[in-house]
């Protein structure tokens, strides 16, 4: 049993048309890039390199990112139902820990770590 797959002419001039649109699509982008990199582009005293590198992401379709981490402090109220009989033995901090949730609803964020420090109580 042969491991060669076959093609029809259909799909093998598909597929040379595929990736000769590809081929098209990066060679321009490279061409637009070359022309970023000229004297008057790049290499003039005057130039915002900036703008150039804003320019040839653009050309690519790229758009860099850089990780930041943000320390907060959060003030939150809460009301809790606790039983009576429990009341004395209440562990504000231990019930905050267990129930409380800590999400982004932004895909370009994520909640690394979260810790509760300080909770009290008083009962109403």
């Amino acid at each position: 049993m042969s491991d060669v797959s076959t093609l029809s002419c259909t799909e093998l001039q598909s597929q040379l048309d595929s990736v000769s649109r590809n081929f098209s699509e990066v060679n321009a982008e490279v061409v637009q890039i070359k022309q970023k990199l000229t004297a008057d582009e790049w290499f003039h005293a005057g130039t915002d390199k900036a703008e150039v590198l804003d320019d040839i992401c653009r050309i690519l379709g790229v758009n860099p990112t850089v990780s930041v981490s943000i320390t907060a402090t959060i003030s939150i109220s809460v009301t809790a139902e606790v039983p009576i009989s429990e009341l004395d033995d209440f562990d504000a901090d231990g019930h905050l820990s267990d129930w409380l949730s800590v999400d982004m609803s932004n895909g370009d964020s994520s909640v690394d770590d979260w810790s509760v420090d300080i909770a009290d109580f008083e009962a109403q």
